[in-house]
């Protein structure tokens, strides 16, 4: 319903089921008058059975238009060699324009000589011209063996997960492919291949389905989606969520038993019964991701030398292995929300291991004493153990980069580092119980400490911390000045530290400081007297109700866009906040004690948003802030701004107003000069009390939203719907006396009188 008020741009590519577009477009009454929506798709049957014959089929490419397309890709230029002009004519020609295959066969010519090029033109030839991805295909004829290993291994990721490429599509490629990287180079240099954003691998959907027919053809079963396909040669096998097996599939246990080639085993959840005990799996495999995996252990029979990944998450697992193993090549081990786990698998069989995740394994008590000698490991996670309570010495961890213990209510204190560990640069921590830190953390980067409840100081050898969050760390009185001597820190956020007290006066001046929020620290009373912080760009303190000032800003803060302070007992801001020239938004809401705003603000060239809502005592409004686009100073009847029209308000002040709130004043009439606010797109007058009409025809004339009281609101529907066209939205409040059969008069009037307005709302 939000969306059939709205003129939208909606697009939808490569649809493929009619369900799509009935669930996602099912007609253009579900949007708002101007929108686009357009759709594409193979099959031009399935558009016209929804659209009719507006359908748009895209043409093929003129031959100068191919041959430039072409050349682009086999040359790097925009026309062919002269000496290779009459060879590209000829692959343009076979090509049938068709810009995928021409991008293709370009990119397969690259840096090739005339002999490469007439033996490729040869096949061509051959190739029947509506046989799409057959010319497709030459472009994978010409990799080497490795190249089309890692292409159809990608071919085969992208539909487990063609929803968008999981985590592990990446670390499957790395761990099976040798120089990975410089392959998927030479693969997007082909075209094969495209990297998207974020860095994602991207496959088109042609490009995808020519590598289905190869694996289908000259790979067969090698990569399979479907169980029932499956044979001895079978090398990596995805079984479908809730997939249902054939009867001779009925034994369960031993379903893997003739895969003895199988490298990749990918199962989802909800495919094996919860009772169903897995007796074998073959000792070939090098990654296993099988989520919910139904049994108490692996296999006593499985070798897992080498298994390079396991990610058995959800799992019924009590523990990883009956008896000793080695997992010599083993990376990455994932258990994550294995509820019934206990204990963890000794680690010193584990000598390779670079990923530990035992996120969300509630149950959880027992760590082993080897994960402490884990010299390889980067990551590791016990976050949501809850029952945690010890963790065992990190002797040598030289290679720990992240630790993360989010939601380990029970871990009584903080692991002991023996030795070196500079490579650790995140910490993540919650634990009421803690009441130190190792003093061996100086290579911390990141640092998140919550709900430590007792943790009473932070060493002081953290000093190079980039990024750091506390909150709910009662017993914190101040930060140690290491902090903020080194001049690193980018990003500070204080929330709830109920017992921070003051900031130490090297807080005052810091370089590389960006985001500063402090927030509900009650007894926060004392900030530096002043401040320089060159690079802040956002600067928050809230709900601090014993900080009574705010100190001067020295030097340059050019840099600073929004400075809030709400719910502070401040009494006035410092005049050197005129000198923040970037300054776009200034928020004092809340602060009660307020008496006066500087008379410089009118500097403040860059600032549209000024909110003094519940500013009781607060004077007057600043003069002059002309390219003011945003006021707001509901709830302040008790102030010397008590009506709409004194002069620095609407005299010309504010000509640049797109929303204005004065709702809950004490305000009776808005002056006649108010329809001078051409710019005004949003009014809100809610809760006036003593205001009974709104002018007629002297409201704003590019009123989009106006928020009133019913009684306002049924005076001026009529008004409202034919002088003000481009009026949306009309929120109407304060109906607590009004009867159900009033609320139905209002309606049938407001029926009959906007009917000419579609995109009139009531809320």
């Amino acid at each position: 319903n939000r969306l059939r008020w709205k003129k939208v741009l909606f697009i939808l590519d490569d649809v493929n089921h009619r369900e799509q577009l009935e669930f996602l477009v099912g007609g253009t009454e579900w949007f708002g008058m101007g929108s686009r929506i357009i759709l594409t798709s193979r099959d031009k049957h399935l558009l016209i059975s929804h659209v009719g014959d507006n359908v748009y089929e895209v043409q093929l490419l003129s031959e100068d238009e191919a041959l430039e397309l072409f050349s682009r890709h086999a040359f790097r230029e925009k026309s062919p060699k002269e000496d290779f002009m009459e060879l590209s004519r000829e692959v343009v020609k076979h090509a049938g324009g068709l810009s995928l295959a021409l991008k293709v066969l370009g990119s397969s010519f690259y840096r090739r000589d005339k002999k490469h090029w007439r033996h490729i033109i040869d096949r061509l030839k051959r190739i029947p011209h509506k046989d799409i991805l057959g010319k497709l295909k030459l472009s994978f004829d010409v990799l080497d063996k490795d190249e089309k290993e890692l292409f159809l291994d990608i071919v085969f990721l992208v539909n487990v997960w063609s929803s968008g490429y999981d985590y592990f599509f990446y670390h499957i490629l790395r761990y099976m492919s040798r120089g990975f990287l410089l392959i998927i180079d030479h693969l997007v240099e082909k075209s094969l291949l495209s990297i998207g954003m974020s860095n994602k691998i991207v496959m088109h959907n042609m490009m995808r389905e020519m590598g289905e027919n190869v694996l289908r053809e000259e790979y067969t079963n090698s990569r399979i989606w479907l169980p029932e396909e499956i044979t001895e040669k079978v090398e990596s096998l995805c079984i479908p969520k809730y997939y249902y097996f054939e009867d001779d599939f009925v034994n369960y246990s031993n379903i893997f038993k003739r895969m003895q080639s199988l490298k990749v085993l990918i199962v989802s959840d909800g495919t094996f019964s919860l009772n169903c005990a897995i007796t074998y799996l073959p000792s070939s495999l090098r990654f296993i991701a099988w989520e919910g995996y139904p049994s108490i252990s692996l296999p006593e029979s499985f070798e897992p030398w080498q298994l390079v990944m396991l990610v058995l998450s959800k799992s019924l697992l009590v523990e990883l292995c009956p008896i000793s193993k080695k997992f010599s090549n083993l990376k990455h081990l994932d258990l994550r929300q294995s509820l019934e786990l206990r204990k963890t698998p000794n680690f010193g069989d584990m000598p390779n291991l670079v990923k530990l995740n035992l996120e969300g394994c509630v149950n959880l008590e027992e760590v082993h004493p080897s994960l402490g000698h884990c010299r390889m490991l980067t990551y590791l996670s016990f976050s949501y153990c809850y029952k945690l309570k010890k963790l065992p010495k990190f002797v040598c961890m030289d290679s720990l980069e992240t630790l993360n213990l989010i939601k380990c209510t029970s871990l009584q204190e903080f692991p002991e580092i023996c030795g070196d560990m500079q490579c650790l640069s995140k910490l993540f921590l919650e634990s009421p119980w803690i009441r130190s830190l190792s003093p061996s953390l100086s290579g911390l980067r990141d640092l998140q400490l919550t709900g430590c409840e007792v943790l009473e100081s932070i060493p002081d050898t953290i000093r190079n911390v980039r990024y750091l969050r506390i909150s709910g760390c009662n017993k914190l009185s101040t930060l140690p000045n290491s902090l903020f001597e080194s001049q690193l820190l980018e990003h500070l956020r204080l929330y709830r530290c109920s017992g921070l007290v003051k900031l130490p006066i090297s807080f005052g001046v810091q370089k590389n400081l960006y985001v500063l929020e402090i927030e509900s620290c009650e007894n926060l009373q004392k900030f530096p007297s002043f401040i320089r912080m060159e690079s802040v760009r956002r600067l928050m303190i809230s709900n601090s109700p014993k900080l009574d000032t705010f100190p001067e800003i020295k030097g340059d803060m050019h840099c600073l866009e929004v400075l809030t302070l709400t719910s502070t007992v401040i009494r006035e801001v410092p005049s050197s906040i005129g000198n923040l020239s970037s300054l776009t938004s200034l928020n004092l809401s809340g602060c009660e004690d307020l008496v006066s705003l500087p008379n410089n603000l009118c500097n403040l060239m860059n600032l549209d948003n000024l909110n003094l809502r519940g500013c009781k005592r607060l004077k007057k409004l600043p003069e002059n802030t002309h390219d003011l686009q945003e006021l707001y100073i509901h709830d302040a009847s008790k102030t010397a701004i008590s009506q709409p029209h004194d002069r620095n308000i609407l005299g010309g002040q504010l000509g640049s107003l797109r929303e204005l709130d004065v709702s809950g004043r004490n305000i009776s009439c808005l002056p006649k000069s108010f329809k001078g606010l051409f710019p005004l797109q949003k009014l809100n007058v809610q809760f006036c009390e003593n205001l009974n009409e709104l002018p007629s025809g002297e409201l704003p004339p590019n009123l989009k939203s106006l928020f009133a009281d019913y009684h306002l609101a049924l005076k001026s529907i009529k008004d409202l719907v034919i002088h003000y066209l481009k009026l949306c939205t009309l929120g109407v409040s304060n109906c607590g006396t009004v009867s159900s059969e009033q609320v139905n008069v209002f309606l049938q009037h407001f029926l009959k009188t906007c009917i000419q307005s579609q995109n009139f709302r009531v809320v």
